[in-house]
């Protein structure tokens, strides 16, 4: 078997990659590994399989965090699509394979299931939906 540049220091740096809200291919790529070398690192190495697990979750919490921020108005111009789209190619309980007639993933199928449907709304819609009330004043 060839040696592996898998290093220990990978698995915490894959966490905070995570933080930054970039993909899993972008780490690979800084760290100048393919994405498939990436993945068998995830099979082979527990604390890097832990580590990705984390770097998901880390993920989404950041991107869910923008979404929020551009449905209450305070981001400028957000594109309310292009976080959806992230969104849905980064976490199984964003994907709309309910929609599309297909079985949703396993883990998508846990009580913790969440679904979000995105339309675009002007920022005092946003804000009076979130805060009530915040439009009667």
């Amino acid at each position: 078997m060839p040696s592996s540049k898998y290093k220990k220091i990978y698995a915490k740096r894959l966490e905070e990659h995570g933080k930054s809200g970039r993909s899993f291919a972008s780490f690979c790529a800084e760290i100048g590994i393919c994405r498939a070398a990436g993945y068998k690192w995830i099979d082979r190495h527990e604390d890097f399989r832990e580590a990705k697990e984390l770097f998901d979750t880390f993920r989404v919490a950041m991107l869910e965090d923008i979404a929020l921020e551009a449905a209450a108005g305070r981001l400028p111009a957000s594109n309310f699509n292009a976080l959806k789209l992230l969104l849905q190619s980064t976490a199984k309980e964003y994907k709309q394979n309910a929609l599309n007639g297909d079985e949703p993933h396993e883990e998508a199928k846990a009580p913790t299931q969440l679904n979000i449907t995105f339309r675009e709304v002007s920022a005092e819609e946003a804000l009076s939906d979130l805060v009530p009330g915040a439009q009667d004043g």
